[in-house]
């Protein structure tokens, strides 16, 4: 069983597995063979706190570089508390921002199996006026570039950067 989950991804490279992201903040691995479940990543202490009720906000996305089997690295996207400290690192601000967006890189030391995740690097900030309406939606396009659903045009990260 699974708690609000959002997305299931499969990672290139990576056969007989399925990652499953919960808005919670979690995100389980699961082995396609056997239905068993395993912790990946937990960023639930990132978020803001979530109503149980109803919630547009929470982990809503994930997806893995094209070369993650190679390379460890994956992306997720997250609604956390507006804090003093990321000031100036937004990228995009609002006046009275309900929460902030973070685009973040994370690393895993072994791919192909249940590996350490080093700590991220956030990629972009954008201050989110509303609780409600937020995207999430990550995916890699031909061009390489990794963008997110209600930014397509505006918040392109390009993968060569990234990596290099």
């Amino acid at each position: 069983n699974f708690n609000a989950p959002v997305k299931a991804v499969k990672a290139p490279g990576i056969d007989g597995s399925l990652f499953v992201v919960e808005q919670t903040g979690k995100i389980f691995r699961v082995d396609l063979s056997t239905g068993q479940k395993t912790s990946f990543l937990n960023v639930s202490n990132r978020l803001v706190d979530i109503n149980s009720g109803y919630d547009e906000r929470g982990l809503l996305g994930l997806e893995f570089h094209p070369d993650y089997a190679n390379n460890g690295l994956f992306y997720t996207y997250q609604s956390e508390p507006v804090r003093t400290v990321d000031d100036n690192n937004v990228d995009f601000t609002v006046a009275n921002p309900n929460h902030r967006a973070f685009i973040t890189e994370h690393k895993a030391s072994d791919p192909s199996c249940n590996s350490s995740i080093s700590e991220k690097k956030d990629l972009l900030i954008i201050d989110q006026p509303e609780a409600n309406h937020n995207g999430g939606d990550l995916a890699f396009d031909q061009n390489g570039y990794l963008a997110e659903d209600q930014f397509t045009e505006t918040a392109k990260v390009n993968t060569n950067i990234l990596v290099a």
